[in-house]
């Protein structure tokens, strides 16, 4: 069979396929967990997939919050990872970018390395940020609000609240619409103070937690992956013992570091969702 004809089969393992990405994004088994919002353990399996070290297989959530950091295309990691077969989906790149991996899987490793060489000068000579430098800044400002913050260097869980998090969880009581109410509730109150007054709707907020890179900054601040979708990390990051059940607007003055660290943190993920400079 020719290289042109190549098949899933013949593409390199699941743990070989990521360890590439990080090493054209220069990422660190570190930095791709904390962007991740999993284990340095989840990472380094996932890294050994395809090898007798691997201690169990992918879950398939892991695979998508993966493929959001690294920007890959999820389908054809998914495909890598076995979840799905070439021929029951439609490759949702365009001919010529299909024309174009078809070329590259033809030339020897050495040209291969060449392109790809080339395809990163003509990103950064565009202003395109290769992806790695971009996680870096995202985990970098992370950082930062939790330092300017102390309300995200603290553990959002006592018994309490981190029971009731796994009960609501367990009889699916805890909804999308109760977190979005919870979270939208918590920055229109932040905001009030801004001059002149924001108003933001949820679904302003829904579309601003769709972005890969506020789930970025969202992990690193509450690692958890018990707690996967950034709705429910945002809620429980806004939401702390002592101001939970009441509404951030009628809080009395003393609270204004509360809110200002809340608005802070929206900024930010805003300015993220946008894509600008952070």
């Amino acid at each position: 069979m020719s290289k042109q004809k190549s098949s899933i089969a013949e593409m390199p393992t699941l743990g070989q396929f990521i360890r590439n990405a990080m090493t054209d994004q220069q990422l660190s088994l570190n930095k791709l967990a904390e962007a991740a919002g999993v284990g340095v353990s989840t990472i380094a399996n996932l890294l050994n997939q395809g090898t007798q070290h691997a201690h169990s297989g992918i879950h398939p959530l892991v695979l998508r919050k993966v493929a959001e950091v690294l920007d890959l295309d999820q389908i054809l990691l998914f495909q890598v990872a076995g979840y799905l077969a070439a021929e029951d989906i439609a490759h949702p790149l365009s001919l010529e970018a299909t024309y174009l991996a078809v070329c590259f899987d033809t030339l020897a490793t050495a040209q291969q390395r060449l392109l790809l060489d080339m395809t990163h000068s003509l990103m950064a000579s565009s202003g395109i940020p290769r992806r790695g430098v971009r996680i870096r800044e995202l985990l970098t400002q992370a950082e930062l609000l939790r330092q300017q913050h102390p309300l995200f260097r603290q553990y959002p869980f006592g018994i309490r609240r981190e029971m009731g998090r796994i009960i609501g969880n367990l009889t699916h009581t805890t909804t999308r619409e109760i977190l979005m109410s919870g979270v939208t509730e918590r920055i229109q109150g932040a905001l009030q103070t801004d001059s002149p007054p924001r108003l933001i709707s949820a679904y302003e907020i829904e579309q601003t937690l769709r972005s890969p890179d506020v789930a970025i900054v969202l992990n690193a601040l509450l690692p958890r992956k018990e707690i996967p979708t950034s709705p429910e990390k945002l809620y429980w990051l806004v939401h702390d013992s002592q101001t939970a059940g009441r509404r951030l607007a009628d809080l009395p003055q003393r609270y204004e570091p509360y809110r200002e660290a809340i608005r802070d943190l929206w900024k930010l993920l805003e300015s993220v969702a946008q894509d600008l400079p952070v």
